[in-house]
């Protein structure tokens, strides 16, 4: 930089006085590198064609990095360009020899990856010729990342503000108005310039008896920082009473300086509608549920004698239904023992029946089979055919109850199956019926066979006792 000033600033005849003035400008030399590379924005010099000279540190940062950069045109380092830009305010500088100023891309690997400030300031010469440029770099890539969102963030905001179905405003600390919402015209009548061009008009439309009230409201919202509400009437353009139900906040700014009061107001005249016609329905209610409560009154006393009536009838029920529900245990009981005792009688019976058929069978029966066969004379045959016939007789009624087993015995295997029961053997019933003991043997075996325990290896005598 020394070389460039010597050359392009310090014209002087006298060596001498050179050489003490290049001493003088090399010890400014480190107090102005200190400053130079201490400034935490990009510094850069250029000759009159766009050369680079020197960069400070964070100019060196930005762009250098590895790669030597004296020497190279500005726009090739800088922007990544081959040729000037007309619109680079570099080029206007030395152009029209003033200061200049524009806004430019930050460029890293050929990607823009954030914004510039860039002021050209032209370096001159005695005779005021530009010999070159001075560049100082501000980057706002923050700021313009941060302008923005806050672009974005109004957008929205109008976007949303402008749709809202509420009346939203936001008013300046001289009471001016900076935005009024769409909706104030359907629910005033009045557009949102009128309330920008008529200063008061808020005032002015609000229902006389309520402007105190709002007054009040406003003074008491200026000491709060949460919404305060309230409710009052307006005065449509068109005559008109409706209901407002109107949420105020003062803003300030992060110094707590007073920029501006928000407020929100939004139409209630239905609800407030609504609400009286509900306090007026809620009247007579009361009234309604006062006469019928009286009447309930008296129709809970009637209640109460007849309950204590049906009260004493049911105690009597009840005693009864005791009284009875002993009396029909007593009979369930007396039922069940003469159940008990009919069926003894029953079963009694069968057994008396059931001992006299084969009593008779067993015991009669055969001694008369040996008297016919005994007897020769035909009177006597006649005589103990019509016993035979008339004993039958006799026992036929207790016939249909006894039991099958029996009656398919003839009367010798009744006799055989008496005996046998008796616990005789084969010979000694053999001998008593003048029979042979073969002919009892066969006797037996169709016995078991009609009893069905034939090849059983059940006794017969057992078999015959527990049926008796």
């Amino acid at each position: 930089m020394i070389d460039y000033l010597k050359k392009n600033v310090i014209k002087s005849e006298n060596v001498n006085d050179n050489k003490g003035f290049e001493e003088i400008l090399r010890k400014s030399e480190g107090f102005l590198n200190n400053i130079f590379n201490a400034i935490q924005d990009g510094i850069s010099v250029l000759d009159n064609d766009l050369n680079i000279i020197r960069l400070n540190n964070i100019m060196e940062k930005w762009y250098a990095r590895s790669m030597p950069y004296e020497g190279r045109k500005c726009y090739e380092v800088f922007h990544g360009r081959t040729k000037r830009c007309d619109i680079c305010p570099s080029v206007r500088a030395i152009a029209q020899g003033t200061p200049q100023m524009n806004v430019v891309p930050l460029v890293e690997s050929g990607k823009t990856t954030g914004w510039l400030e860039l002021f050209s300031f032209p370096i001159k010469d005695g005779n005021g010729n530009t010999t070159g440029i001075v560049e100082y770099v501000r980057n706002i890539s923050e700021r313009i990342k941060a302008e923005k969102a806050v672009q974005e963030s109004e957008q929205r905001f109008r976007t949303v503000a402008d749709f809202t179905y509420d009346w939203e405003t936001w008013t300046a600390p001289d009471g001016t108005y900076n935005y009024i919402s769409p909706s104030c015209r359907r629910i005033t009548g009045y557009h949102a310039g009128d309330f920008i061009r008529i200063r008061g008009l808020l005032e002015q439309i609000i229902h006389p008896d309520d402007r105190k009230l709002f007054s009040t409201h406003e003074k008491k919202s200026m000491k709060k920082d949460k919404p305060l509400p309230v409710e009052f009437r307006i005065i449509t353009k068109e005559g008109e009473e409706r209901w407002m139900s109107h949420l105020c906040q003062p803003v300030y700014d992060e110094n707590g300086v007073f920029i501006g009061r928000r407020a929100s107001n939004r139409d209630i005249t239905e609800k407030k509608h609504a609400s009286i016609a509900l306090r007026k329905a809620h009247a007579e209610l009361e009234k309604r549920v006062e006469e019928r409560t009286e009447k309930l009154v008296k129709i809970n006393r009637i209640l109460k004698s007849e309950i204590s009536t049906r009260k004493k009838a049911e105690k009597d029920l009840k005693q009864r239904s005791t009284e009875l529900e002993m009396k029909t245990k007593g009979l369930e009981e007396a039922n069940t023992a003469l159940k008990v005792l009919l069926k003894q009688r029953e079963e009694d019976k069968f057994e008396f029946e059931e001992n006299v058929i084969l009593n008779i069978k067993e015991l009669v029966f055969p001694h008369l089979e040996k008297l016919k066969k005994i007897q020769s004379e035909e009177k006597q045959k006649t005589c103990l055919s019509i016993i035979e016939t008339n004993l039958n007789d006799i026992v036929s009624p207790f016939v249909h109850g006894l039991s099958s087993r029996y009656i398919n015995l003839s009367s010798t295997e009744l006799q055989v199956a008496n005996l046998v029961k008796q616990g005789r053997t084969s010979k000694e019933i053999a001998e008593n019926m003048n029979l042979a003991t073969s002919t009892i043997d066969f006797h037996r075996n169709n016995i078991r066979k009609k009893f069905g325990i034939s090849n059983k290896k059940i006794n017969l005598r057992t078999h015959l006792l527990s049926l008796s």
